[in-house]
């Protein structure tokens, strides 16, 4: 029954179908009629399908900006720069922020056509009772949201010019598993490291934590010295419009 209505509210038609209920002898056959989605059910269709239509553009908008600046490998430096700054464009925060009417339109639609639609009090309660059931599910999907559009995690305004000249040593689990927002700040967190190391002993130890996110200790002195020249920068940017 549960699928019927399912097809029914998410493509739009459900095809009849029989049903058996219990068994043996006492056993009977529940007929499900066919069935089309008409009136305020088209809402609720066009409800269902608003949120992934948007999350849908959301990630075609986001793959069409990451080939349109040409980056094509996870090692790239462009692409920490890429997933640093896209989600700060005001393009992608509008796009999550029409993801989250679609929770508040659902309570909305679900008040109006259970107070407009139901007939009778028995009805009404049961409409409410389903409602109270998922707000917590409604709650997590705004939080879950809510991290789309605000994401904690600090960024640098290091030029694009800058980090393509960065080259990552990463395994496909730091894809697969891993988020760039982590990456960044452990990576970020080595350059501290090492700025000590070499202020203390005059060169970065072999054990360094930076080494570990380039191929070559050649890599990693590199990267050393263009992200405290790119930081350099931006404190020098940050202090002129002060």
């Amino acid at each position: 029954i549960q699928h019927h209505f399912w097809e029914k509210y998410v493509w739009g038609h459900a095809p009849a179908r029989n049903l058996t209920m219990g068994g043996g002898s006492a056993g009977c056959t529940l007929l499900l009629h066919e069935t089309v989605v008409k009136g305020y059910g088209i809402v609720w269709l066009c409800l269902t399908w608003f949120l992934p239509a948007i999350s849908f553009v959301l990630v075609l908008y986001s793959l069409t900006c990451l080939a349109m600046e040409s980056v094509w490998s996870f090692e790239d430096g462009n692409y920490l720069h890429f997933t640093w700054h896209r989600t700060r464009t005001q393009t992608y925060r509008w796009l999550v922020a029409f993801m989250m009417v679609a929770p508040f339109l659902l309570l909305v639609l679900w008040l109006f056509g259970a107070e407009a639609y139901s007939k009778s009090e028995q009805r009404l309660d049961v409409n409410f009772q389903i409602m109270q059931d998922r707000v917590l599910t409604i709650l997590f999907l705004l939080l879950s949201l809510n991290f789309l559009a605000f994401p904690s995690v600090p960024v640098h305004s290091w030029s694009r010019e800058d980090m393509h000249r960065l080259n990552f040593h990463r395994s496909i689990l730091h894809l697969i598993f891993g988020t760039n927002g982590n990456f960044g700040m452990k990576m970020t967190d080595a350059l501290w490291t090492a700025r000590m190391e070499l202020e203390q002993n005059g060169h970065l130890a072999e054990d360094s934590r930076l080494h570990h996110y380039f191929k070559t200790s050649e890599d990693a002195k590199l990267a050393l010295e263009i992200c405290e020249k790119a930081q350099r920068m931006e404190a020098a940017r940050k202090k002129k419009y002060t």
